[in-house]
């Protein structure tokens, strides 16, 4: 390994010959030196290292980076994409999970695990003796979901003989065994059901029951202290399966639920596409969308997770980052036509339709795909982000000089005045932008400009 003659490096350093890790991908890098090199490509703490096939590895500091541009960006894909769904391999959350969504038993006898399987499916193994009387035995596969929403999703299998064991969707108000919740699957006994219950350590209702075939469409919307059960055989068409009011609080638990009927015996259900998102009809990203424009030009793609009056929290490959409400110009959850695009009004925050009107108002909160904006005329109003919301306007674009500009596979272009180099990241910093750290994995250039 060495450090490049023309380059600077800190006196002393000393950089150990190693082998390269998962991060690195082959590439091109340029230097500010005119040197042009190609290899492998992997970043560390000490800058960007290039290995070309059964040569030396060198070493290129940001300070003397012109242009890095990565080669393979076909077969990073296998990532988590940033529309919310997920393709093989999934990232994970210990040692099975997808990035948002946690698994938990919920009372004794209870235990499993979930995997992410190709082309969108779930593979869910749970036991426990089930929902039934005023405490529950069985596996939640979930993640948060903020006041007003549904979870989404086809139920393919269940194999299981025990008449007690039950596979579906839950809304749950917390992770105690006696929580109040309501439930949409199947129970063997029964077959296709709906059940609830109304109040932490109250009864279990079951509502209605029928026979059940897979595959299986299946939707559970709440909408304030109401939840509404729907089926549907093809994920359009749907019909009301059951109602009832349930004692759920502010924030939720939604996902998968599987018992197996007994203790510590696990039964195993399979689920395709399992979704937490906006009431009524899903929000279906374009490529590309949602997308979060900042005020100095950068531009994050990725999901909105939940946002408020202070800062916007992201998901997908920018799990974990927030970012300034005072910096963001705008939100597009959709690609703007030439009629939104002629309602946008830089100086006047506000919201964009989908039919194309404009309604003034500051941004409250975003939550569970849900726009709420606080209307001097209309008071606090909300919107199904993507199908009634098209953009949401905050503030307008001041075109912040960077000396970098860093362009990922997902569409985002960040803008930045200094690249601090980790362990397979780069951390773009500005003003406007704050500090974003990238896994390398979902860079596609990195270019100097100035």
């Amino acid at each position: 390994m060495r450090v490049l003659p023309h380059l600077r490096a800190l006196p002393g350093l000393v950089i150990a010959l190693g082998v390269l890790c998962a991060h690195a991908r082959d590439g091109t890098v340029r230097t500010t030196a005119g040197l042009s090199l190609r290899g492998a490509v992997e970043v560390g703490a000490k800058g960007i290292s290039v290995t070309p096939s059964g040569g030396a590895t060198s070493v290129v500091p940001i300070a003397d980076l012109l242009e890095l541009l990565i080669d393979d960006v076909a077969a990073m894909a296998a990532s988590t994409n940033l529309s919310g769904t997920t393709n093989a391999p999934t990232p994970a959350l210990g040692t099975n999970g997808v990035v948002g969504w946690e698994s938990k038993a919920i009372g004794p006898g209870a235990g499993g695990t979930y995997t992410p399987v190709a082309a969108g499916g779930w593979s869910v193994s749970g036991s426990g003796s089930g929902l039934k009387g005023n405490s529950d035995s069985f596996l939640l596969v979930g993640r948060r979901m903020e006041v007003s929403g549904q979870v989404f999703g086809a139920m393919t299998s269940f194999a299981t003989t025990n008449n007690e064991a039950m596979a579906g969707l839950m809304l749950r108000d917390n992770l105690g065994e006696s929580a109040a919740y309501a439930f949409v699957g199947v129970r063997v006994g029964s077959g296709l059901c709906f059940q609830y219950r109304q109040i932490a350590g109250g009864m279990t209702m079951r509502v209605t029951n029928t026979v059940a075939s897979f595959p299986m469409w299946l939707r559970m919307s709440r909408m304030g202290g109401s939840v509404v059960a729907e089926v549907s055989g093809d994920g359009i068409n749907w019909r009301p399966f059951g109602q009832a009011n349930v004692n759920l609080g502010q924030a939720v638990r939604a996902g998968l639920a599987v018992a197996s009927g007994v203790d510590d015996v696990p039964a195993m259900a399979g689920f395709r596409e399992p979704t937490v998102g906006t009431a009524g009809l899903r929000y279906a990203a374009s490529e590309g969308y949602p997308r979060v424009l900042l005020r100095g030009g950068s531009v994050l793609v990725g999901p909105i997770e939940s946002a408020d009056e202070s800062v916007v929290r992201l998901g997908g490959s920018l799990e974990g980052s927030m970012v300034a409400v005072l910096n963001v110009a705008r939100i597009e959850f959709l690609p703007p036509n030439a009629e939104m695009a002629g309602r946008l009004e830089s100086d006047r925050p506000g919201v964009v339709l989908t039919d194309g009107d404009f309604l003034e108002g500051s941004l409250r909160r975003i939550a569970t795909n849900t726009v709420t904006v606080s209307s001097l005329l209309l008071g606090f109003r909300s919107f199904s982000a993507g199908n009634e919301v098209a953009t949401l306007q905050v503030g307008g674009i001041e075109a912040e000089e960077g000396a970098f500009r860093l362009r990922t596979r997902n569409g985002s272009d960040l803008r930045a005045r200094a690249l601090e180099p980790g362990d397979g990241t780069l951390r773009a910093e500005s003003p406007l932008l704050g500090a974003l750290t990238v896994r390398v994995s979902e860079i596609t250039s990195v270019r100097r400009t100035r």
